[in-house]
């Protein structure tokens, strides 16, 4: 049974704010790996739409834009919580990788 094109964009708006979600998750917790998996995963399941170009270019700002997205909406998070002093990337980092932050003086 195939998927109506309202479902296909539902699911493609889900899984693109989840996207962003693991995104700023991986940059709050210094993770790049989570960054290198994300983009691996996206091409992994698109592999056999590019294909064509036209869908190659797309494919790539889009996971570009994706990437850019998550990056200026986590720093302007940083920004504010250290204008505001809550403190929350170290909360954050602490709950994500108790190792490093163990390793902080």
């Amino acid at each position: 049974m195939a998927a109506t094109p309202e479902e296909a964009y539902s699911a493609g708006r889900i899984i693109g704010w989840q996207e962003r979600l693991i995104l700023a998750i991986g940059i709050t917790a210094h993770s790049r790996e989570v960054l290198a998996a994300v983009i691996a995963l996206e091409a992994v399941a698109r592999f056999k739409e590019l294909d064509t170009k036209l869908l190659a270019e797309n494919f790539l700002v889009g996971s570009l834009f994706s990437v850019f997205w998550a990056m200026l909406i986590t720093g302007a998070w940083f920004s504010y919580d250290q204008r505001f002093g809550i403190h929350l990337r170290e909360t954050a980092v602490h709950l994500l990788q108790p190792d490093k932050a163990a390793q902080k003086p």
